[in-house]
């Protein structure tokens, strides 16, 4: 072993001792086909070896993947398992789901508007039936539910950062040009003859970047090499430059970009969670 390399070791070992080592572990996720072939065309999975080449050159040296027909309900919630058992504390974790997204009749009482926001996975169909009740799409109460399991093995010092490059809006697979849309063309609705008693959210102890607000559509980025999520290219293009931002001026460009590189419809680019205690540079 060479000077450099038993200093570093030793260093490593310090860290470890301390309490202090940190690992950078990533789930990536990307579908551009589905099951049900009334989801529209989309390209997520071209999102994938981006985003991977991406996060290996921040560090991340854990990067698991899921794409098209790997991207089950079940294999994900198998892969968020498997993050969490791995996870330790002060590690980085960042997940990230290109596909289609739509919204679902709200069963628990905890959101205002009445809809949970789901990733759609692999084997999700787009309408209720007698043979198909919701039970393949993934809620955004199920992956708050991982989150937090993984929060707590990763303490305060670690963080998580979910990006999210889909969207929910009610009419976002209506035709708008050449652009390829990232939603649903209707809610996914489940009967219920009753309303559900409200309960509280669960917190969201990180970091959501999402492609675009609630109300508006995600158009997919054309460029030369195909299509690709507007918010994964520009993370892409920009990813030399976030360590060095804070996360004002990360949204602040990412906003530019995607105004800059946008189609027919507005989109802007939203961070929400714990914004004034965990950085988006801290993670790149």
């Amino acid at each position: 072993m060479n000077y450099a390399k038993t200093i570093l070791y030793i260093i490593t070992l310090l860290l470890a001792l301390n309490g202090e080592a940190q690992t950078r572990r990533a789930l990536v996720i990307g579908l551009g086909k589905y099951l049900d072939s009334n989801w529209s065309a989309i390209h997520g999975d071209r999102d994938v070896p981006m985003i991977k080449s991406m996060l290996r050159n921040h560090g991340y040296d854990d990067i698991s993947t899921l794409v098209n027909e790997q991207a089950t309900k079940a294999a994900i919630i198998s892969s968020l398992s498997n993050l969490c058992e791995k996870s330790c504390v002060n590690d980085q974790i960042y997940i990230h789901f290109s596909g289609h997204g739509q919204r679902m009749t709200d069963l628990n009482g905890d959101e205002d508007d009445g809809w949970d926001e789901t990733w759609v996975a692999y084997d999700a169909m787009q309408s209720y039936s007698d043979d198909y009740k919701g039970e393949k799409h993934l809620t955004d109460d199920e992956v708050g539910l991982w989150l937090t399991k993984i929060k707590r093995k990763i303490g305060c010092k670690g963080q998580i950062l979910v990006v999210v490059d889909a969207c929910h809006s009610g009419d976002s697979s209506r035709a708008i040009g050449d652009d390829c849309v990232r939603g649903a063309i209707n809610n996914f609705v489940i009967p219920t003859t009753s309303t559900p008693r409200r309960t509280k959210k669960i917190v969201e102890n990180w970091l959501t970047l999402s492609a675009c607000k609630n109300f508006q559509l995600n158009c997919e980025i054309k460029t030369p090499g195909g299509h690709f999520g507007m918010l994964s290219y520009a993370l892409s293009a920009m990813s030399e430059h976030l360590p060095r931002l804070n996360n004002i001026q990360i949204m602040g460009r990412l906003v530019n970009y995607v105004n800059d590189n946008r189609g027919t419809l507005p989109q802007t680019p939203t961070l929400s969670g714990e914004t004034t205690i965990y950085s988006l540079n801290s993670l790149f």
